[in-house]
């Protein structure tokens, strides 16, 4: 499944529900069913090997304007439904990155990349 609005992409294999829109932002859910999550960013610093790996997350979540004067994302990690689970958030500058979330045999794959300009 592909999903764009605005300046963000995000390829994935799992379902994407929008949650809440207005005019100016969005939320979108996608369920992972608590699954192994394996988060690798392009270009991180030497010192950070290969990924950040949450072991259970259930939905992520991901909170982003769609005007085209911010391109800042808040991308939530739930253990469960609600915010109030949150393992982890952080925030991206979706103009400058594509979003992958993956399946894989034994866990999943999220990857941060840079897109092309």
């Amino acid at each position: 499944m592909i999903f764009e609005n605005s300046n963000l992409y995000i390829e994935t294999d799992f379902e994407i529900r929008v949650i809440r829109e207005t005019e100016e932002d969005m939320d979108i859910i996608i369920p992972l069913e608590d699954r192994t999550l394996n988060v690798v960013m392009e270009d991180l610093p030497e010192y950070l090997v290969s990924r950040f790996q949450l072991p259970v997350v259930k939905n992520i979540i991901v909170r982003f304007c769609k005007t085209n004067e911010n391109n800042i994302c808040t991308i939530h990690l739930l253990r469960n439904i609600d915010l109030k689970s949150s393992i982890m958030n952080f925030e991206i500058d979706y103009s400058k990155v594509y979003l992958k979330i993956k399946n894989k045999d034994y866990f999943t794959q999220f990857n941060i990349m840079k897109k092309d300009n």
